[in-house]
């Protein structure tokens, strides 16, 4: 039995928060996909992960990309004050273009 992480940071939040947020239903998702229903609901139930080829089909059924943070300057805080919130590294794809 795994237990589950108090808190999940980095790119699994941010997809699991994806898929919640997209007008998509679970089933859908697995469905477009072709990612298995049952092991995307045991990843958003934090009882697994998934493994990056997974991760890529669920990108690009959600539009999802990846794009880089840039680094800090150094000298600066590891965190600091936020005066807006923080865009996330994971953008929505731009339609592709049909042929």
């Amino acid at each position: 039995m795994t237990k589950k992480k108090a808190e999940e940071k980095g790119l699994i939040a941010q997809l699991k928060k994806a898929i919640r947020s997209s007008d998509k239903t679970l089933y859908r998702v697995a469905k477009e996909s072709g990612v298995g229903l049952s092991p995307l609901y045991r990843f958003m139930a934090g009882e697994r992960g998934l493994n990056i080829q997974a991760v890529e089909k669920l990108c690009d059924a959600l539009d999802l990309q990846l794009t880089p943070v840039p680094p800090k300057e150094p000298g600066q805080p590891d965190q600091p004050e936020p005066t807006e919130p923080p865009e996330s590294p994971v953008k929505k794809r731009r339609p592709r273009k049909e042929k």
